[in-house]
């Protein structure tokens, strides 16, 4: 059976597709995600994932909320909430703002800052 031309332009259509949403994933790797949340403690254990030198690096970060600020009416409240499993993307103007101390979430117009109390690079993660 012959294929004509007609025929091989969907194939080459999915195959392209499917090479191109396999190089957008890595960029979906990058960015937060809540693992655990200690109701007794008030801590949660966020990973994040970024790019070092070409590589993906794992980030486990263990915080407690400090507020979530929603702007333009500057509303803040003493209470955070992260979707457990979510991958929250990473914001460069947000992260800017981060330190060894502070963790921000979100967007410039809705996020929520954290209190860092133990920050470890996790080894050997795929």
């Amino acid at each position: 059976m012959k294929l004509g031309l007609a025929s091989l332009i969907p194939i080459r259509l999915i195959m392209l597709t499917l090479a191109l949403s396999g190089c957008r994933h890595q960029d979906n790797a990058t960015g937060y995600r809540l693992l655990n949340y200690d109701g007794t403690t008030k801590l949660w254990t966020v990973e994040r994932t970024v790019y070092v030198q070409g590589q993906l690096q794992h980030q486990r970060l263990l915080v407690s909320c400090v507020s979530h600020i929603r702007r333009p009416e500057a509303t803040i409240e003493p209470i955070c909430n992260l979707d457990m499993g979510r991958l929250y993307p990473l914001n460069p103007k947000v992260e800017s703002w981060q330190n060894n101390e502070r963790l921000f979430i979100g967007d410039e117009s809705d996020y929520q800052v954290f209190a860092i109390h133990k920050d470890e690079v996790e080894q050997g993660k795929p």
